[in-house]
């Protein structure tokens, strides 16, 4: 207890200012983290790597979810579940050979947006709108083979139009692709399962 008193005595005093501004708010936590860190460095330092690795371990779980779907059907649903998420403006580059169930995923995007649509990929098109608010588009980019090519679909004016972007065969302009793009990956791991592999986004 004497230890503790001393400690005690010789740390610095805080002082909590009456004022709610942001920054006596954050002053006050600062002196208070030190006055711990005087009293019980080793604790507090635990804590915080415990703090730390949690807030890394939720970062890798939000920004990176695998599922495993049994039938086209339970793909749909994987896609329905993860449009609820996406706002105004997002961009969702789909990966995966033909017959991997791109727009499987697409079509259950479609109907958790709230949509009544005949979902089908534009492979000839290029590009379908199903509509909505902010409307969904859908793209196929297999016979892109340019620039000139993926301007003429109006890529990046429904981008700049706040447009939820559906893109398949990304692979084929992933230099034009944002930053921020949400990748969803899907891979066979059977006859009619598969892998879905979501980068981006929220974990909802």
């Amino acid at each position: 207890m004497l230890f503790l008193k001393n400690r005690l005595k010789n740390a610095p005093r805080v002082f909590i200012s009456s004022t709610s501004h942001p920054f006596y708010i954050l002053i006050s936590i600062l002196l208070f983290i030190k006055v711990c860190n005087n009293l019980f460095p080793f604790f507090l330092n635990c804590v915080i790597l415990k703090a730390v690795i949690n807030r890394i371990e939720w970062e890798v779980e939000r920004i990176s979810r695998t599922y495993e779907t049994r039938s086209p059907r339970e793909t749909e649903e994987v896609g329905a579940a993860f449009a609820k998420e996406l706002s105004s403006g997002a961009v969702v580059a789909l990966y995966g050979d033909l017959g991997m169930g791109k727009t499987a995923f697409v079509r259950g995007m479609a109907r958790g947006l709230g949509l009544d649509a005949q979902v089908s990929s534009p492979t000839f098109a290029l590009v379908n709108e199903y509509g909505g608010d902010p409307p969904l588009v859908h793209f196929d980019m297999y016979r892109v083979s340019g620039w000139e090519d993926l301007y003429s679909t109006g890529f990046f004016d429904y981008i700049d139009a706040g447009c939820i972007l559906a893109v398949e065969w990304s692979e084929r302009i992933e230099g034009a692709l944002p930053p921020d793009a949400i990748k969803v990956r899907i891979s066979a791991t059977g006859e009619a399962s598969r892998r879905i592999e979501i980068e981006g986004g929220e974990n909802g």
